[in-house]
């Protein structure tokens, strides 16, 4: 496994992260609702990362 799989979920959490941050400095409009839908299309990204990575994962035998 590669270092950049293993960043892959946290890079698309601080993405959500920053778009969120970036979406609150806008007035209520099409713009922050774009911001916002791209972060929720990250979340289960990270989320699948996040599980992909995990210690627990075993291949099956």
């Amino acid at each position: 496994m590669k270092k950049d799989d293993l960043s892959f979920g946290n890079d698309a959490k601080k993405r959500a992260e920053a778009l969120r941050a970036e979406a609150e400095k806008l007035p209520y409009g099409r713009a922050r609702d774009g911001l916002l839908k791209q972060a929720r299309q990250l979340d289960p990204l990270a989320e699948c990362a996040k599980w992909a990575n995990s210690p627990a994962l075993r291949p099956p035998e």
